[in-house]
């Protein structure tokens, strides 16, 4: 038969063009070009199923003209035409994919990704013989995927990332023998692979990151001669590595991080000369680090952190020249930086945090060339610190923190040289931009800029202060004012540059960067506390910061999935590390934002604050960017009320409930209750019509899993979850958090992740913090982490759930459990609900102690009431 593509292919930039739904006959009477009726009707149906009038582009749809028809594409046949293909990715189609696939015999490409749709794939996509390219990742599709996928023999590309489909996976579905890319990543695929036998020697990239599956690796796997990536991070994997990994000869990445592998790695993985990037972190692989990996001569990026390897840093990662990211951290190393590796002259980033390694640290022992970032911090490393390294005309970060320096430095500070705060210089493959970057120190009047000698691009200045000065005017250099950048012109080997800065104060907004915005919304946000609130209690500061154009204000690389180096400043001088690692769906949202774009990863972030660590009265907190931009600053007001010595002190006794009458609706009252972990009041239970809206159900069954045994430090659980507790339900917006500790005796520590689990489907990967208090409590400096995870209650249905805290990767113990109660108020529907808009105070006597009384506000930002004021004995506090 006679075939010839055909540039069919219309995919414009014009806005929609409604239509209501199509009527498949009368459109399918008279048209162009000719293709039989049967397949023009299925395009209607199609079109009709999915919402077709409300797509981002529909244009000519519905013409006599069926070549003009966005997204198709057709093929000839003889004297006639046939459905060769249909992009209509990220083009707003919504609903179930109808069972017509089997109406285009020669259909090759069903492109329909970053959709609305849902349902389960539809049964004549197996009888679509001829397909080769399949791409539905991004939408809601579900069920499971069917053994007759193996039917598909022309399949080629697979991709159905980030949908809700389950059950397991079909070993059929490693079959076709012309399939080289299979992506199931970011769905609830379960079960194991150990059924995998046969897999087509055509396959290239496999992808099963952030699933429930489990079982062993299978080594079928690493037969695939012709294999290249394989990612099964973020699952339940056991047991030990196969040796058979040495096989897998045309692998150029494997991850398989947060599983719960054990054992060591094979020195057989030295056999992969093509492997480019290995990241095994957070899971529970030991053993001495393998000396074999030196072999693989090709490697850029490394990452074994957070294991147990124990040992000396071998000595013969010397030779791997190409290396560009080493991460070692968190594991039980030992010894000292081997010479050796002063030879890794591609070496970007070098993380060693974490570990046992001693001795003192030779200027001779640091790589040469490219080092941007230096990480050692919490070791055993003594002597002088060679203060030469922070001279380097690369390096930007160093933190040598929780060490044993003789050295009377301040090393919380980044590395500063005479005319710079920053110096970066970053290698073509990391940053993913070719520029220079500098932050220029405001002590300075006029700034000397020295670029390399021989760059052939221009560099780029961050003029932003850190202390407390606003840079006015820049002026030098040919340059050009671009954001929040001064941009140096192409060849510029060295320049002078003028720089004029004036005071500022932090809170009248003269420091802060003009904010861009996206859809009307600011890109950087503190979102709480805000101007018209309260900060009253344990409070969570959180916000998002979201930059397509970060260049302008952040150096950061974002590929390496690294925390953006970001601080909360509270009135200039109280800074807290912000934890980026929040999922923010409704802030991306808000900001049109697509949720698989490559810059946010790390939208959202959260702080805890105890407010009485603050005075009462107004103060200002700063969201500062680590070139020292402030991004956003919101002014607040913070009230605790005095206990009987006159002081601020945390609140400890219980007290008698309140009710709150027509609240949130009128015919509706609420409980309150004072709750010492959060030092504010939460509705633990609500009447409507006399009729209480707590419920009793348990929302978990017993699975009968391994709890492990807990030591006992001074009295005190080395491992414990604080809160919630079964005295105090879980209600509004609340911080769960709990700490793990190691006996300071022992050797080691547990260095792997964790994880909350509640009613053992809902994952909280938590937040680590510095918890000096349970530190002290427990006598010992061996706190491995303090956990926190925020959660808003109506998450969960008003009853009795389970929280578990377990260790992830690794077998399955849970370390400590709570079966808590969670409530939320019911809204005029009987449904539960997040309040918003509703004003609500009341007085309350005799609290924190007889004589006094306060006023109790609703706030919306923690669905709870906290204390705005306080009078004693009839005088008001201030």
């Amino acid at each position: 038969m006679f075939k010839v593509a055909l540039s069919f292919i219309l995919i414009l930039s014009v806005s929609s063009i409604s239509y209501a739904d199509l009527d498949r006959e009368a459109v399918c009477v008279s048209y162009t070009p000719a293709i039989s009726k049967p397949e023009c009707r299925a395009l209607v149906d199609f079109y009709n199923a999915t919402g077709g009038d409300n797509w981002k582009n529909n244009s000519g749809w519905g013409s006599s003209n069926i070549g003009s028809w966005f997204g198709l594409e057709f093929d000839q046949y003889g004297s006639g035409y046939r459905v060769a293909g249909i992009r209509l990715g990220d083009n707003n189609l919504k609903g179930e994919i109808p069972d017509v696939l089997g109406s285009w015999p020669e259909l090759q490409r069903l492109i329909l990704h970053n959709n609305k749709l849902k349902g389960e794939l539809p049964p004549s996509l197996y009888s679509a013989s001829k397909i080769q390219h399949i791409i539905l990742h991004d939408n809601d599709l579900r069920g499971s995927l069917s053994r007759n996928i193996s039917r598909l023999s022309s399949l080629f590309y697979l991709s159905l990332d980030s949908n809700g489909f389950s059950g397991s996976i079909p070993k059929e579905i490693f079959e076709p023998p012309r399939v080289e890319t299979i992506w199931l990543s970011g769905n609830q695929f379960s079960g194991d692979l150990d059924a995998i036998a046969n897999i087509s020697s055509s396959i290239r990239s496999l992808a099963f990151r952030d699933n429930k599956l489990s079982g062993k690796l299978p080594i079928s796997l690493f037969l695939s001669k012709n294999l290249e990536s394989l990612n099964v991070s973020n699952n339940y994997f056991s047991g030990e590595i196969p040796r058979q990994i040495g096989q897998a000869t045309s692998l150029r990445m494997f991850e398989a991080s947060r599983n719960r592998l054990s054992g060591s790695i094979p020195n057989e993985i030295g056999l992969i000369q093509n492997l480019e990037h290995l990241n095994l972190s957070e899971n529970s692989l030991s053993g001495k680090l393998p000396p074999d990996l030196s072999k693989v001569r090709v490697l850029e990026r490394v990452d074994l952190s957070r294991n147990n390897f124990h040992g000396p840093l071998p000595e013969s990662y010397g030779d791997l020249s190409f290396l560009e990211f080493l991460n070692l951290g968190s594991n039980k190393l030992t010894g000292s930086l081997p010479v050796s590796w002063k030879s890794l002259s591609s070496l970007a980033y070098l993380i060693l945090s974490d570990n046992f390694l001693s001795g003192e640290l030779l200027l001779e022992s640091i790589p040469n060339g490219s080092l941007l970032s230096l990480s050692l911090r919490d070791n055993r490393l003594s002597g002088h610190f060679p203060m030469e390294i922070l001279g380097a005309d690369t390096i930007s970060d160093v933190d040598i923190r929780n060490n044993l320096f003789s050295n009377n430095f301040d090393t919380t500070k980044p590395a500063q040289g005479p005319l710079f705060q920053y110096q970066t210089k970053p290698p073509s493959k990391m940053l993913g931009f070719d520029t220079v970057q500098y932050t220029v120190n405001s002590n300075d009047e006029a700034a000397y800029i020295a670029l390399p000698s021989a760059s052939t691009h221009g560099g780029v200045i961050f003029p932003f202060s850190m202390d407390g000065r606003k840079l006015e005017e820049i002026s030098g250099c040919e340059g050009t004012k671009k954001g929040a950048a001064y941009v140096l012109p192409v060849g510029v080997s060295a320049c002078e540059v003028s720089l004029n800065f004036t005071d500022c104060k932090l809170g009248d907004g003269s420091c802060r960067v003009p904010a861009e915005t996206s859809e009307g919304i600011n890109l950087f946000v503190i979102e709480n506390p805000a101007k018209e609130r309260v900060l009253s209690g344990i409070s969570q500061l959180r916000g998002w910061n979201y930059d397509r154009e970060y260049v302008d204000y952040l150096a950061i690389d974002y590929s390496l999935n690294k925390e953006q180096r970001m601080k909360l400043v509270i009135d200039g001088d109280i800074a807290l590390d912000v934890a980026t690692y929040q999922y923010r769906p409704d802030v991306l949202s808000a900001l049109g934002v697509d949720r698989t774009s490559d810059f946010i990863s790390h939208l959202g972030w959260d702080v805890l604050v105890n407010s009485a660590s603050l005075s009462n009265g107004k103060h200002v907190a700063s969201l500062v960017s680590v070139t020292g931009a402030v991004l956003d600053e919101v002014e607040f007001t913070v009230f605790n009320p005095e206990l009987e010595s006159g002081k601020t002190e945390f609140i400890n006794q219980d007290f008698p409930d309140i009710w709150v009458e027509d609240f949130p609706f009128d015919g509706s009252n609420v409980k309150l209750d004072f709750n010492i972990a959060e030092q504010r009041f939460s509705m633990v239970d609500q009447e409507i019509n006399g009729v209480s809206s707590r419920g009793s159900k348990n929302f978990f069954s017993d699975d009968g899993l391994i709890h492990e045994t807990i030591k006992i430090y001074n009295g005190l659980p080395g491992i414990h979850i604080e809160y919630p507790s079964s005295s105090s339900p879980l209600t509004g917006v609340a911080s769960v958090r709990g700490w793990d500790v190691e006996s300071p005796g022992e050797t080691g520590r547990t260095n792997i992740g964790y994880e909350f689990l509640i009613d053992d489907n809902v994952k909280f990967y938590p937040k680590s913090d510095d918890r000096s208090d349970i530190k002290s409590a427990l006598g010992t400096y061996h706190l491995n982490a303090g956990r926190s995870f925020l959660i808003y209650s109506g998450l969960l249905k008003n009853g009795f759930h389970r929280l578990r805290y377990q260790k992830s990767p690794g077998p399955l113990r849970i370390l400590a459990e709570v079966v808590f109660e969670s409530f939320s108020p019911l809204n005029e529907n009987g449904e539960q609900q997040y309040i918003i808009g509703a004003e609500k105070s009341l007085r309350y006597s005799d609290f924190p102690f007889s004589g006094s009384d306060v006023e109790l506000s609703f706030d919306q930002a923690s669905q709870s009431f906290v204390v705005s004021k306080q009078w004693v004995n009839g005088v008001e506090v201030n």
